[in-house]
């Protein structure tokens, strides 16, 4: 805010402020690891560099780096389809991005959570505590989901407003329709972070790429199709229905995954309905 509105630096200004804030975090982060957490040292043994490390790493990021990558492929393809629909519509579709962003992060952060926790669980060989974990995680991601449509069908066209410069009618009633439509469908998104983070901390990484895939698809040939059929609200539909087709990949091989986990459980675990696994607590 400095740079954009004391010093009028535009653009330059809120790139400038990104650099700055990304190695304020890289600096502060780095010296609270050398104060209190000397494990986390680097060492000259830690550079040492082997083929199986070099393989382990590639074997995650690869397929990774392929989903975030098909993800914003989609991205392209509806803001492509949205530029015909004019100036409006864009500016809409770009504040309601924008607001998303900022909502769903609550969502985005269980999912960060719920990686670093299976991971955990899943080395100290606790799928016990994976599947309590994700189970909660899912019940949690679902509470939220449910009450933002709420907050978004009361404040939604005021929310609009903070991210616009001037008020335009026209505008904030796209950006506030694209919103009240999507909203509805975050409880499939809120199970998408939940379900691809936790099979990626189990080290399976091909699943998540593959569910990538399907939501490009989905929403390419959504955005594409319902946009030529219903105009810009067949547009919103988009997303909701890239983020169904990959629930549906992410959920089903992550029950897929925790069956053949199943020699993992003790004999007392085995013997407890499934249900009642994820309300038991282990000692």
């Amino acid at each position: 805010m400095l740079f954009i509105i004391e010093f009028g630096m535009g653009v330059r200004g809120s790139a400038l402020g990104s650099v700055i804030s990304q190695i304020s975090s890289v600096f502060l982060c780095a010296l609270l690891i050398y104060r209190k957490y000397p494990i986390l040292k680097l060492t000259r043994q830690d550079f040492n560099v082997s083929k199986a490390r070099i393989y382990a790493h590639l074997r995650l990021a690869i397929p990774m780096t392929v989903q975030f990558s098909v993800i914003g492929l989609g991205a392209i393809i509806i803001q492509s389809v949205c530029n015909t629909f004019g100036t409006s519509a864009i500016a809409a579709m770009a504040t309601s991005i924008r607001i998303e962003q900022f909502i769903a992060l609550p969502l985005v952060s269980i999912g960060a959570a719920i990686v670093t926790f299976t991971a955990q669980n899943y080395g100290a060989k606790k799928i016990y505590r994976i599947r309590q974990g994700v189970f909660q995680s899912s019940v949690f991601s679902l509470v939220i989901s449910f009450i933002l449509p709420i907050l978004f069908f009361l404040f939604g066209d005021k929310m609009v407003l903070l991210f616009l410069k001037e008020a335009n009618t026209e505008v904030i009633h796209l950006a506030h329709t694209y919103l009240q439509i999507t909203t509805l469908f975050y409880c499939f998104l809120g199970q998408i972070f939940i379900f691809r983070q936790a099979l990626q901390g189990m080290g399976h990484s091909i699943l998540p790429m593959v569910s990538g895939f399907v939501e490009l698809f989905m929403r390419g040939f959504s955005g594409i199709v319902l946009a030529s059929w219903f105009g810009y609200i067949g547009l919103c539909y988009a997303g909701p229905t890239a983020w169904i087709g990959a629930c549906v990949i992410l959920i089903g091989g992550y029950i897929y995954v925790m069956k053949r986990q199943q020699y993992r459980l003790t004999a007392k675990e085995r013997k407890t309905p499934w249900p009642m696994r994820l309300f038991v607590r282990k000692r």
